[in-house]
């Protein structure tokens, strides 16, 4: 059986090969002469490929980590907490990561007449166990007690979809995730789901040091239950990932110290600020990086040379040429040149935790958080104001949780009280990226489609940006600073056409 797409074509793909095949193939291949094709057959078919440390010595002569770039895996994690999710999802190269959505499911079903959620072992061999787990299942039985009702209140003020079939179906399905979006806030941190992640090897090295040395429990079982599984598949690319291993152990000594080094100079009392976005830093001459940048890309002159043309045009010229830059720009995947990266914005937010995990996906964004608590409050879904019986359903559970998430604090600390904190609780962080990043964040989550909450970040980030830059308006044209009471509708609209024309192409003529 053939390994390759093709035996003759000059480009083609491997297939069927264990991941560490691949990799030590792909690590050969760049000292070698011979063709892929030919490397195989002469070094890797055979007995000796098969023998034990075959694959190290391979890669043991490279001294390069880059190597373990070249073999992927598939990674599931069931049953791990949310909380868990968005330590494992700071990673941020060499790896994809898809998550049990909280907008789409319902998260209300028991498993053996328990709603699914962790318990820590900190906590459960504390005095707050019962508390906790109080607490918790008041937040469950809230948002199973809710979610219907909410979308009945919903169908109720929903508009005439008329008597077509599809059209209640696909109002039927934006009123659903509506009441998912309105109701998530009151999951816990401790929820359980599942996430899987696609990455390489030298990805999956680091992940499992990260978490098999994290001070949290749930973290490091995380971690070790990886390390067994890739172990299957990439052995040779996680070595590291060991206690044995002296690239592990001076790690964690570094990691250590440094804990030491910022705890002394934490303040013990922080400052709350009211603001949900508040624009920190920014290039005060980004205009002129962005067109300097733009001119030296498609010129042959030097940096400085271009810099004194630009220097020389007009202020009033300026949104001019940025309106011509864009003004065949019809999508938001039509990205802009790269010119765009060389202007920073640095931003701080305060918005619920359901918002900061939607955001937390952009990982070309430096971001740092602060850790999740109840002291900045909670949102309440503006609809619940006409629907008081629900506000106060709702703002109660999360109310007495927070007298609960106090009392943990006491008992077993900040850090693993975390765990009962619900998603509708604030957090503050900070996201620090260039102008083109910032640009695709607005786009991206102003659509229709996307929760309220961060669609107004959004479009808050798009003003404070055009405000303090006005000529770079022009380029967030794309950007839906409109409001919409059912944003799913079009989404769903879309999908229904979708299969609808999928359904008519699959037909027997």
């Amino acid at each position: 059986m053939s390994h390759f797409t093709s035996d003759t074509d000059r480009i083609f793909c491997l297939k069927d090969l264990p991941e560490v095949t691949k990799g030590a193939l792909f690590a050969r291949y760049s000292r070698s002469s011979m063709g892929l094709r030919e490397l195989y057959e002469k070094e890797f078919r055979g007995e000796d490929a098969a023998a034990e440390g075959f694959y190290e010595r391979v890669l043991d002569g490279f001294g390069d980590d880059s190597v373990a770039e070249l073999g992927n895996a598939h990674l599931a994690l069931e049953n791990i907490s949310i909380l868990a999710t968005k330590v494992i999802e700071d990673g941020r190269i060499g790896a994809s990561y898809l998550e049990k959505s909280t907008r789409y499911v319902d998260f209300g079903e028991k498993e053996n007449g328990h709603y699914r959620y962790y318990v820590p072992h900190l906590i459960q061999d504390s005095s707050m166990h019962y508390d906790y787990v109080d607490a918790c299942d008041l937040l469950f039985e809230t948002y199973v007690d809710l979610l219907p009702k909410v979308k009945t209140l919903l169908t109720e003020q929903a508009p005439d979809s008329g008597n077509g079939l599809d059209a209640k179906g696909i109002q039927a399905r934006a009123i659903k995730a509506k009441a998912f979006d309105l109701c998530r806030g009151l999951l816990p941190a401790s929820t359980l789901t599942n996430m899987g992640i696609n990455g390489n090897g030298r990805y999956y090295e680091a992940f499992l040091i990260k978490m098999m040395q994290h001070s949290m429990m749930e973290m490091q079982k995380i971690g070790w239950e990886s390390r067994v599984a890739l172990a299957e598949v990439i052995p040779s690319f996680i070595r590291k990932a060991n206690h044995n291993n002296k690239h592990y152990t001076s790690l964690e000594s570094h990691k250590f110290h440094m804990d030491v080094v910022i705890a002394s100079i934490t303040p013990s009392k922080l400052e709350q600020l009211p603001q949900r976005v508040k624009l920190l830093n920014f290039d005060s001459n980004a205009v002129e990086k962005i067109l300097t940048a733009l001119v030296y890309e498609c010129s042959d002159v030097s940096w400085e040379e271009a810099r004194r043309q630009i220097r020389r045009l007009p202020e009033k010229e300026i949104p001019f040429i940025f309106e011509q830059l864009v003004g065949s720009r019809t999508d938001r995947r039509h990205r802009l040149p790269r010119a765009f990266e060389h202007s920073d914005y640095q931003f701080e937010f305060v918005a619920d935790f359901g918002i900061y995990r939607d955001l937390h996906r952009h990982r070309l964004i430096t971001m740092q958080r602060q850790q999740l608590g109840c002291s900045l409050g909670f949102v309440i879904p503006p609809e619940f104001d006409d629907w008081v019986f629900i506000k106060e359903e709702y703002s109660g559970a999360i109310n007495q949780v927070g007298e609960v998430w106090h009392r943990l604090i006491n008992e077993v600390g900040p850090t693993e009280a975390q765990y009962v904190v619900p998603l509708a609780s604030n957090i503050r962080w900070s996201m620090r990226g260039n102008l083109r990043e910032w640009l695709w964040i607005s786009e991206l989550r102003a659509q229709p489609a996307g929760h309220p909450n961060y669609r107004k970040i959004a479009q808050e980030v798009r003003n404070l940006i055009c405000k303090i830059h006005p000529s770079l308006e022009p380029i967030f044209a794309l950007v839906d600073m409109n409001d919409y009471s059912l944003g799913r509708l079009e989404a769903e609209t879309k999908r229904s056409k979708k299969e609808n024309e999928r359904d008519q192409a699959a037909k027997p003529i």
